[in-house]
């Protein structure tokens, strides 16, 4: 295929140099026609001249010519007086930088430069163009490479500190305290730190509204060592909510200054409404009585530490907890305006200290199992407010009750443990056993003020001693 170029692009050079040496030989010829006197010798003279430049002209164009021809040049672009220019379009073209040779009025440019009129420079040196190889491979061209796209944030939810004295608290994990190594303690997937968000656990903050959010958010893991002071009641109103003292150091402390925010029967600093699946384990509530405690009627007798509300109240777990010097009616109520009979509500393993009244009392409550509490200076049992007050399944088994002081009502009643003593309602379907009752102006109180035998609880099992009396 070379060769065959090499012969069609020879063929059209000595096709075009021919034409040329034609044209100048007629303009010749035509010339010496017009010349008929002797005061035209002058210009035949020029004529002859300008006829021998133009041959010479056309020599040294057969010459370039034969010359590109053998160097392979892509493009030549002839230009002679009365000649114009051309590019044979069979030359090879090569990926060359322009080349531009001046001999004469032959300009020769290479592939990537047109025909332009600007003069070129004299006395330039043409460069070669350099000869590539045309079955050399085309380069592959360097891909440009992908810009790694910037990952667009996650909102996260707010991260846990890690407590002091206790270990790392994740949504995962609360540390368990002790009580879970003798009871069945809530696993959660939910847990919050409620340093996260907003409690300083200072003991001088009020960090009731912190403990309210991180509440609604999910499960509360309260970390050890600090002291969360709620002057407010708090409100748990979601099933399944619950709150743990994570191991690892002192339990952490709810505590309480005012006792006068409450102004109701029920009424607490942790108040349950009418929810099921809620557990409270492992926490320390402190109030603001004193030792040996007092009775101060209302509004402080109103102030509960724990206050479970309403007809719906079911499987509650109230364990492991540490309560003292509460003014209210109880440490740990549960209350109803109509019979709550539903099941699964305990409390356990308890510490009740210095109460206003009761350490734990149910009121109109059925189905309730209370047992392995231990109470000093205070009662514990179920009062309900009226004889159509429902009773009944409702257990205290293994409980433990020590008089030093007395309870802050003590003026008037002995500090007693009671299925039922009050309002001449019918207890008979509740149980008090293997309990024991110790101390002087303790009481094991079973009879109902105000009805009869057949409404007494049962009692099995149970002592009496220290100055203990059974009434």
């Amino acid at each position: 295929m070379e060769t065959l170029n090499i012969i069609i692009q020879s063929s059209l050079i000595i096709v075009f140099t021919l034409a040329a040496i034609t044209k100048r030989t007629s303009e010749v010829v035509k010339s010496s026609v017009r010349i008929s006197s002797p005061g035209n010798r002058a210009q035949e003279r020029g004529l002859k001249s300008r006829s021998a430049w133009s041959l010479h002209r056309l020599s040294v164009l057969v010459e370039l010519s034969l010359l590109l021809l053998l160097l392979g040049h892509s493009r030549a672009v002839a230009g002679v007086v009365g000649m114009t220019y051309f590019s044979p379009p069979l030359f090879y073209t090569y990926e060359s930088d322009a080349r531009l040779a001046s001999i004469g009025e032959i300009w020769l440019v290479s592939s990537h430069r047109q025909w332009t009129n600007s003069t070129p420079t004299a006395g330039g040196t043409p460069t070669p163009t350099p000869t590539v190889d045309p079955t050399s491979p085309t380069p592959t061209p360097t891909a440009t490479p992908t810009p790694t796209p910037t990952p667009i944030p996650t909102a996260t939810r707010t991260p846990t500190p890690t407590p002091t004295g206790s270990s790392t608290i994740s949504e995962t994990n609360c540390p368990q305290p002790a009580i879970c190594s003798t009871i069945s303690c809530p696993t959660s997937s939910d847990w919050v730190n409620p340093l996260a968000y907003g409690a300083k656990g200072d003991g001088t903050t009020d960090d009731s509204s912190a403990l309210q959010t991180a509440s609604n958010v999910g499960d509360v893991c309260f970390p050890a060592g600090y002291t969360f002071l709620v002057n407010s009641s708090l409100s748990i109103s979601s099933n399944n909510k619950h709150w743990q003292a994570a191991s690892g150091g002192t339990p952490a402390i709810i505590k309480n200054t005012d006792s006068t925010h409450c102004n109701g029967m029920g009424c607490g600093t942790v108040v349950i409404n009418g929810v099921s699946g809620t557990s409270i384990i492992g926490l320390d509530f402190e109030g603001s009585n004193t030792t040996p405690p007092q009775w101060n009627n209302y509004p402080q007798g109103y102030n509960d530490a724990i206050g479970g509300l309403g007809t719906g109240l079911a499987n509650t777990l109230i364990a492991g907890n540490t309560f003292n010097a509460w003014f209210g009616q109880a440490e740990v109520e549960f209350y109803a305006n109509s019979c709550n009979s539903d099941f699964g509500n305990v409390i356990e393993y308890n510490t009740f200290k210095n109460c206003g009244l009761y350490g734990s009392v149910l009121d109109n409550f059925q189905n309730v199992s209370i047992h392995d509490n231990t109470s000093t200076d205070c009662s514990g049992g179920q009062e309900n407010d009226n004889s159509s007050g429902c009773a009944g399944g409702n257990v205290w088994n293994h409980e433990t009750l020590n008089v030093i002081n007395g309870h802050g009502y003590r003026a008037s009643m002995c500090t007693v443990l009671t299925g039922g003593a009050a309002a001449g309602a019918n207890y008979s379907g509740n149980l008090v056993e293997n309990s024991s009752v110790s101390g002087s102006g303790s009481c094991l109180w079973e009879s109902v003020v105000g009805g009869t035998s057949s409404d007494q609880a049962t009692y099995t099992n149970d002592t009496c001693s220290n100055g203990c009396q059974v009434n």
